[in-house]
């Protein structure tokens, strides 16, 4: 029973986090919640506390999972042009597999919630941590850290919700490899170019 409660509240969490990211707190009930999670959601303790509970619940589990990914990727990552690149493919990676984070981390700033109590301080989206948190060698001193991790998180959500057309005008979807080795291939074309 207790297997199935822990993948039942992984799975509210997971959905949740698409609704937030897609539709924001207030855009997102609980009733929503507990109709795109399905059968069996009553059990989950997670949607029994309510929804400002849930969010912050989303938000930390999304947050621990991001930064933990991250962290890992850039453990004996130097910190120079060349470690840039890595520290982007792994957030590609990361939001290959969680497409509704970049959203997640849009919609806290642009203040969705703002009747919580919910400093935005408290979890900045990891990527912005982990890019900020010391200098990169070789990369220009005026370039904005901040506003290269914003341009990440946008371009990364753009992608993973509608695609993106190749050179020949061809929708390339976000599943389709080919699509995502290319929009890879651009990112970092476009970091070089900043950086």
């Amino acid at each position: 029973m207790d297997f199935w409660i822990k993948e039942m509240d992984e799975r509210v969490l997971e959905t949740a986090g698409r609704l937030f990211a897609e539709l924001g707190y207030d855009g997102t009930s609980m009733e929503l919640i507990a109709a795109a999670v399905g059968r069996g959601s009553e059990e989950s303790p997670l949607l029994q506390g309510g929804r400002e509970k849930l969010y912050r619940a989303v938000v930390t589990w999304f947050y621990e999972r991001d930064v933990a990914h991250l962290q890992a990727a850039m453990k004996e990552t130097p910190h120079d042009v060349a470690g840039l690149h890595h520290l982007l493919d792994a957030f590609l990676d990361f939001v290959f597999l969680h497409p509704e984070v970049p959203g997640l981390w849009e919609q806290r700033a642009l203040k969705d919630a703002v009747d919580l109590t919910f400093p935005e301080d408290e979890f900045p989206p990891p990527l912005l941590v982990v890019l900020t948190a010391q200098g990169w060698e070789g990369v220009r001193p005026e370039l904005d850290l901040r506003f290269l991790g914003w341009l990440m998180m946008w371009s990364a959500r753009g992608f993973v919700h509608g695609g993106l057309p190749d050179r020949a005008g061809e929708q390339g979807l976000p599943e389709d490899p080919g699509a995502r080795r290319y929009f890879r291939d651009q990112m970092h074309s476009l970091v070089d170019r900043l950086v």
